[in-house]
């Protein structure tokens, strides 16, 4: 049974969210590791796939995980549709204790020529210690609390796609200088992620991935000039591929 202060947390909720595509394993709160920092459900796996997270801590954790939409607002409450279920939604997590989520898909209206890109949100909510009694007795028992927000990258790989390789897709995307922009065309079937991107020795800031089959154009600095274009993406395991180069 999820121990009865999980139910009592009042005050501000302050989530923060986390993304670091370059380790292979994530940490969440301080002392809670994810299992890696993105997941890949290939289409072979009928029976879903797993993922876990594990209390390194002294403190219970309440651990909400749902799958959403990619791009979908954190703070909603309101899911956007997916075509996914993670389980068990909602998790009491002791210090020590792993949990395994279990995630599956739960329709097939996906297309099956390309990648498809969804959020799997997991947030971690610390217990809280019992209020001394002379506080419970004037009210106080309002607190602050910090949960932490994760949002992995999950992946939907359809079967008869090309074997997947970053390096491969890295290879493969196409440049475009116009004016103080850059476009990008990705004409593989997988989400290209980029772990650096420079153009004139200017980094792109927290470029935007490139659609499969698609294209994305992004904004450049002022001072930036055409010259030395270097681009690395985030492959499966959360590393970064070798550094590509070309002049613009």
């Amino acid at each position: 049974m999820i121990n009865r202060r999980f139910h009592h947390i009042a005050g501000l909720l302050l989530c923060m969210a986390l993304l670091l595509p370059g380790m292979a394993a994530a940490q969440g709160a301080p002392g809670l590791t994810l299992q890696s920092t993105r997941v890949i459900y290939p289409a072979s796996a009928s029976g879903g796939i797993t993922f876990n997270v594990t209390n390194n801590t002294d403190t219970p954790y309440l651990m909400q995980s749902r799958v959403r939409d990619w791009g979908s607002n954190i703070e909603s409450q309101v899911d956007s549709p997916a075509p996914f279920v993670a389980l068990p939604p909602l998790q009491r997590v002791a210090p020590g204790e792993k949990l395994t989520l279990r995630i599956r898909l739960m329709n097939s209206y996906l297309r099956q020529d390309r990648e498809a890109v969804f959020t799997l949100a997991i947030k971690a909510i610390p217990a809280q210690p019992e209020a001394p009694q002379a506080n419970k007795a004037a009210g106080g028992n309002d607190a602050l609390v910090l949960a932490t927000q994760n949002q992995l990258k999950l992946f939907y790989r359809p079967a008869g796609l090309p074997t997947y390789g970053a390096d491969k897709v890295a290879q493969q995307l196409r440049f475009q200088l116009q004016g103080d922009r850059l476009r990008v065309d990705n004409p593989t079937p997988f989400w290209a992620t980029f772990g650096a991107l420079t153009v004139g020795g200017q980094a792109v800031e927290t470029p935007a991935m490139v659609p499969p089959l698609g294209q994305q154009t992004y904004s450049l600095a002022a001072k930036t000039t055409a010259g030395e274009l270097a681009w690395q993406l985030v492959n499966d395991q959360g590393s970064l591929t070798p550094r590509q180069t070309r002049m613009l």
